[in-house]
């Protein structure tokens, strides 16, 4: 009817009497009908549960123009389509929906998401309806779930009863329903920009002579839209556009995600077989599975076995030094091999789990090589933890004997001590090498969202596979020596000891009481000429830092450095490579759980695109990918969480079954991942960027913690009901604020003070709340954003306090408070807060040192200046030390 009267000119018989402005009019009335409350009674009680839209890389660069993809499927292609979505029992406009979903869904980081369905609404108001011309269109929205194991034809079913299901209630439109959902939630945005346009079914026969024009081209471009899948058949078959705006994805992804969807469509023509198909593997994905396809033979056997090789070879040879001892391998052995007897006379069985609690010696060493002989696990604590958390670690391993040395432990009815540094030295050929590669070769405990720290536990296959990777990569032998800086509970020292002992290289410790003095570490470099540096990031730059101030000369020596842990800053390798000409610096990553690394990037120089140092790429015997939560590879570019495979994943978490499985899993063809909660994805080069935490995990001071571990010690004082922990900044500080809701009136102090029995220092909160309830959002959840405010208020009622009875500042805070302030970037500072809850850390207080003694003009003053901040890091005892310092010149 149109075409006729456009093209002929001819009047309209019977003239319209209501315009389209009348039909608008007249549809607002339809929010009194019965029809209308039904539908907003349906969404209104599913409100909570719709899903954000897919969350797939954008950019903000992007332009108002839109431009298009398009691609056709032939007739018969189209009929084969529409005959199997038939069979399948589904709509074909269901079928294509759920075709469209499944390729959002690969680049998506979110699994569940929402989709903008347009469709056609012209209510029969009135019997000239039919006949205006306007914008008869509506929005509506469906949830897509795209989890778990189902075949096509499953998801299109669902897609089928979700559709029609909208469909029924679309009187409350899309919009209505975003409306609400931003009522309830004002902070959270709702923007829809994935939208599915059919027309399916509108032409009947665009080549009967039905229709007197050609269908040339075409483009929508809507705002707050990203992508516009229009569909439309006809006898030409099956015409599909997708209409994108410009510039919102990265370069290539929007060609990739059409041609991703081309080759669905065409595989889902080809047979109804492939219906019952799950998933389909990319081009791109076939890519990594070869890139990953690494194992090698490398050599098996016992961690510590071939320490005592190297003792048979070379017993004179240096393998140990601290500050008070300098041990040749035969004496280290025979020191163990003192532990290791005293560990048999207190009839320890093979399979024991054995405590190391000790300060950073080169008793760490021979207590490791001890327990190992004896076909036991050692368990490291660190000696300055708390009493009650060293329990819990201890009764969670179940140890009864505790190696340690004199006066850093107290004995106990509980537990046999054995004071290494009190026995007499031991034959070594009682030192044992005939264990099995699977058995658990130590224990290492992390901290725990429920508050029990979580016990790693590795086996020596491993461990092994690791280290064999990293000294055949590297070239390690006797010549090399190498900076112990990790404490023995932290899984760097573990290639630390066996990865350079294992050589017959040499192992230096650092003074316990300089253990954070970068001055202390180049001392000992050139000292011990050290070929081998092994630590995080943060410590490296501490070591640029103080060679930079120091005006220190090159360290030609230095072979390799590895660098994990933590983010690597983009101009740390540089700065290393500029001390230490001849270097191969390795940046690596992994996790505890998976034998210390598993991934390796060798940096051969910095990349302009660069965000960050690639992760790199697995070491050999080992995988890692970037996973979806259907455990599926991530396309390039897109996030996913970081999973490992292959030898060095570990047994799993001690004595917790629920932990373990929900950690280490296993996908459907039977690879076993462990899921590091690290985010990532793929560049362009097939290596991983690491883009950091997916959970509650905080760093605190340098360390990695549970908001849950606070919040469950809390939670264990006597008056206390429920408790949040939140990471606040204010005033350009990270503080940790604990809200509190208690049974009876309740001291702050006694909550702290029961703390401190049970976590470290840096894990208690500077703030307590007390609430009488905790706040929730309207959909049931603690109200993070009400809390955050609640603490920014009370932060800043006890600033204003403090500064209330605040003195002024001396000359030399005023300094001291000005060279703080542009080390960390602030523009304030309060001279009695601690540097750390502004950010501070081992690094910046070595800056800050340098910079202070460069103020004074003395050199010298660096150590007695960093080691003040050290201990009471506050602007208040820096300037003191510093007026110290200038008295006495």
């Amino acid at each position: 009817t149109f075409e006729k009267y456009y093209f002929e000119g001819c009047e309209n018989e019977n003239k319209l009497t209501i315009t389209f402005r009348d039909y608008m009019n007249a549809y607002k009335n339809i929010v009194n009908t019965d029809k209308y409350k039904q539908a907003e009674k349906y969404w209104k009680s599913r409100i909570n549960d719709i899903p954000p839209a897919p969350q797939l890389p954008v950019q903000d660069n992007y332009e108002y123009e839109f431009e298009r993809f398009e691609l056709v499927l032939s007739e018969k292609q189209w009929f084969s389509f529409r005959t199997f979505s038939q069979n399948a029992g589904v709509t074909p406009v269901a079928a294509l929906v759920t075709a469209y979903s499944s390729v959002l869904e690969r680049f998506s980081t979110n699994k569940k998401f929402s989709l903008n369905l347009t469709t056609l609404n012209r209510m029969p108001i009135d019997e000239q309806v039919k006949y205006i011309i306007g914008d008869f269109t509506s929005l509506s929205l469906i949830s897509m779930d795209n989890t778990g194991e189902k075949s096509f034809a499953q998801r299109a079913a669902e897609t089928n009863k979700t559709l029609f299901e909208a469909l029924d209630n679309h009187l409350y439109s899309g919009i209505d329903v975003i409306r609400e959902k931003i009522r309830l939630e004002p902070e959270q945005k709702f923007l829809m920009p994935y939208v599915f346009t059919s027309s399916v079914g509108l032409i009947k026969n665009e080549d009967s002579g039905s229709m007197r024009g050609k269908y040339k081209g075409g483009i929508s471009q809507t705002p707050q839209v990203f992508i516009d899948c229009q569909v439309m058949d006809g006898s030409f078959g099956l015409r599909i556009n997708w209409d994108v705006r410009k510039g919102i994805f990265p370069d290539g992804l929007a060609e990739r995600m059409f041609s991703l969807f081309r080759e669905r469509l065409e595989f889902l023509t080809e047979s109804e077989n492939n219906w019952k198909q799950s998933s389909l593997v990319e081009t791109d994905e076939k890519d990594i599975f070869s890139d990953a396809d690494n194992y090698e033979k490398l050599p098996e056997h016992l961690l510590h076995s071939e320490i005592l090789k190297a003792g048979k070879l070379n017993p004179e040879k240096t393998a140990v030094i601290d500050s008070e001892n300098n041990w040749s391998y035969a004496e280290l052995l025979s020191k163990a091999a003192a532990i290791a007897l005293e560990l048999r006379k207190n009839n320890v069985s093979e399979g024991s789990n054995i405590a190391v609690v000790m300060p950073k010696s080169a008793w760490q060493a021979a207590a490791v090589t001890a327990i190992l002989s004896e076909n036991c696990a050692y368990v490291p604590i660190d000696a300055g933890h708390a009493v009650n958390r060293r329990n819990m670690i201890l009764d969670n391993a179940g140890i009864n004997v505790i190696v340690s040395v004199s006066g850093c432990i107290e004995e106990s009815d509980k537990y046999t001590v054995i004071c290494a540094d009190r026995l007499a030295d031991a034959d070594t050929g009682i030192l044992k090498a005939d264990g099995d590669i699977n058995s658990t070769a130590y224990i290492i405990h992390t901290s725990g969202s429920t508050g029990t720290p979580k016990g790693v536990v590795i086996t020596h296959k491993g461990a092994v596979n690791t280290i064999e990777d990293i000294n055949r990569r590297f070239g390690i032998s006797s010549d090399d020596s190498i900076l112990g800086l990790s404490q023995l509970n932290f899984d760097l020292s573990v290639y630390d000891i066996f990865g350079v002992l294992s050589a017959g290289g040499t192992l230096i410790y650092p003074d316990e009481k300089k253990y954070s003095n970068p001055s202390h570490w180049a001392e000992l470099i050139e000292k011990h000429n050290i070929t081998l540096w092994n630590s995080v990031p943060a410590f490296a730059q501490m070591l640029c830092s103080y060679l930079n101030s120091s005006k220190q000369t090159e360290y030609k020596n230095f072979k390799a450095v590895m660098l994990s842990g933590d983010w690597i800053p983009l101009e740390l390798p540089d700065n290393l490579i500029k001390y230490m000409p001849n270097v191969r610096i390795a940046c690596m990553g992994g996790a505890t759980e998976a034998s210390i690394w598993s991934n390796i990037h060798e940096y051969k120089g910095l990349k302009p695109e660069w965000k960050s140092i690639p992760y790199g790429r697995a070491l050999l015997n080992q995988e890692m990918y970037v996973l979806d939560e259907n455990l599926n590879i991530c396309p390039y570019g897109v996030t996913g969480e970081i999973c490992i495979a292959g030898y060095g994943l570990a047994e799993g978490y001690l004595n917790d079954r629920e932990k373990t499985d929900k950690s280490f899993v296993t996908s459907s063809d039977g690879k076993r991942f462990y899921k590091t909660g690290d985010m990532g994805r793929y560049n362009s080069d097939n290596e991983i960027e690491f883009l950091g935490r997916l959970d509650t995990q905080v760093k605190i001071r340098g360390h990695r913690i549970e908001l849950g571990e606070i919040e469950s010690c809390i939670k264990s004082y006597e008056s206390v009901e429920n408790a949040v922990v939140i990471l606040v900044k204010a005033d350009s500080a990270a503080r940790l604020t604990a809200f509190v809701k208690v049974s009876e009136n309740t001291d702050e102090n006694d909550i702290r003070k029961y703390a401190e029995d049970y976590i470290p220092d840096y894990m208690i909160p500077e703030c307590f709340i007390f609430i009488d309830e905790i706040p929730l959002s309207p959909n049931g959840k603690t109200d993070m954003h009400k809390l955050n405010d609640m603490a920014l208020k009370k932060l800043s009622e006890n600033k204003k306090d403090k500064e209330d009875e605040k003195k002024p500042l001396t000359e030399t805070e005023e300094k001291v408070s000005a060279i703080v302030k542009e080390t960390l970037g602030i523009e304030s500072v309060d001279p009695d807060i601690n540097l750390y809850e502004y950010g501070a850390n081992s690094l910046v207080m070595a800056q800050l040192a340098g910079n202070l003694a460069e103020i004074i003009k003395d050199e010298t003053a660096f150590d007695s200046i960093l080691m003040n901040l050290f201990e009471n890091p506050t602007v208040r005892s820096a300037a003191s030390a510093i007026d110290e310092i200038n008295s006495q010149s």
